[in-house]
């Protein structure tokens, strides 16, 4: 149990919360685990090795004290439970906050590309390029778009992860409602690449702008749900 306690330990001192909420929380769980050896069951187990030096029978004194010392143990292993459980959900709130805020970034990129795909479409009338520049700069859009696609599929592995956190949490975070969003965003980001390699600018700005939005979404509801669990 005490190696628990200290590997728990220090796992926390290596978190480094950004938000006010999660360093809040940080220092009360802090404070729970430096509770947890409390100076009273510290000279209990001082005053059990004295008495385990001095004698090789456990006399009556002994017996009361390993009694003691029991229930002192049944304590100090429910609070260290709740300690791993704080722990867990504190590491869960830091990710998904970080993941939220990629989420937004990502999603204010997408609305970016979107007004650059806007731009180049071919019926644009301020569009002064050729029709060989126009889908030369598609071409580029295309590329960029796939590259908006593969850093959605990183932000998706920390989905997934903290996902599975929040099973191991009993579900209470959400993360289960993510999934459509999450779907429908990998649509519309396929077909807004697809849409410019056929030089369907407007589609594809649509596509682009609608994945945009559900991404905001999702971070939005990330941010919701921790906000929820810190009231």
């Amino acid at each position: 149990m005490q190696a628990k306690f200290e590997q728990l330990q220090q796992q926390q001192n290596q978190q480094s919360p950004k938000s006010e909420e999660l360093a809040k929380k940080a220092e009360e769980l802090k404070k729970l685990m430096n509770d947890l050896l409390d100076p009273e069951t510290k000279k209990l187990y001082d005053k059990l090795q004295k008495l385990l030096k001095q004698q090789k029978q456990p006399d009556a004194e002994m017996q009361k004290l390993l009694a003691q010392l029991e229930n002192k143990e049944n304590t100090l292993q429910k609070e260290l439970d709740r300690a791993l459980e704080m722990f867990k959900q504190m590491q869960f709130e830091q990710k998904a906050e970080q993941t939220a805020d990629r989420l937004e970034q990502l999603a204010k990129e997408e609305e970016k590309l979107a007004d650059k795909t806007a731009q180049n479409d071919k019926n644009n009338p301020d569009n002064q390029k050729t029709n060989e520049q126009q889908k030369a700069e598609n071409q580029k859009l295309a590329q960029e778009q796939a590259n908006k696609r593969q850093d959605f599929e990183d932000l998706k592995k920390d989905l997934a992860d903290l996902k599975q956190q929040d099973k191991e949490l009993g579900d209470q975070n959400g993360m289960d409602e993510q999934k459509p969003d999450q779907q429908q965003t990998d649509q519309d980001m396929e077909q807004g690449e697809q849409q410019l390699s056929k030089n369907q600018n407007q589609k594809a700005s649509q596509s682009q702008k609608s994945a945009a939005q559900r991404m905001k979404k999702m971070a939005q509801k990330m941010k919701d749900q921790m906000s929820d669990d810190a009231e």
